[in-house]
């Protein structure tokens, strides 16, 4: 007996998220060492953590900061490196992280993917278009307040052009 099954509604939207999620939880789940146990390996063989503690860099100096020591024998490559310097500007800079902003996006994304690929589509149409409208709001306050400079730089850029 051949017994035949049938495709499920709303599974068809299982492989972009797979090709969505997967890429995500690789790079959260990484296996290469972080910027605080690099750190911890390669900055302690020199010195201790005290001095790198007490100084609070914006993230160019903390750059210039670690390929001097690299120079004077830190053994990290180029993307260690990055993420030294990533840690360090972050916790120790007063910098946030975009990686963060990035993951958090990620997260909404995929969200209403799946959401959007098990609704109607007049529905995400309905909220694309409420969405879109939305947007606006923050641009046309942004206009309203800034619309004596906006005079300004007109008046000034027809009176360059004359």
């Amino acid at each position: 007996m051949i017994v035949k099954i049938a495709p499920r509604r709303g599974w068809f939207w299982a492989l972009p998220v797979a090709l969505l999620v997967v890429p995500f939880v690789l790079s959260a789940c990484s296996l290469s060492p972080s910027g605080a146990d690099l750190v911890a390996q390669e900055c302690t063989p020199c010195h201790t953590l005290a001095p790198i503690e007490v100084a609070a860099k914006p993230e160019h100096e903390w750059r210039n900061t670690v390929y001097r020591m690299m120079a004077h024998g830190a053994d990290l490559s180029r993307s260690e490196a990055e993420r030294v310097i990533e840690y360090l500007a972050v916790t120790l800079g007063g910098k946030r992280s975009p990686r963060h902003a990035i993951h958090g996006y990620r997260l909404i994304f995929v969200s209403a993917v799946m959401v959007g690929a098990m609704m109607k589509l007049e529905f995400v149409w309905n909220f694309s278009d409420l969405a879109n409208g939305l947007m606006a709001i923050p641009n046309l306050i942004a206009l309203l307040l800034l619309s004596k400079v906006i005079k300004q730089e007109t008046d000034r850029y027809f009176g360059s052009i004359k």
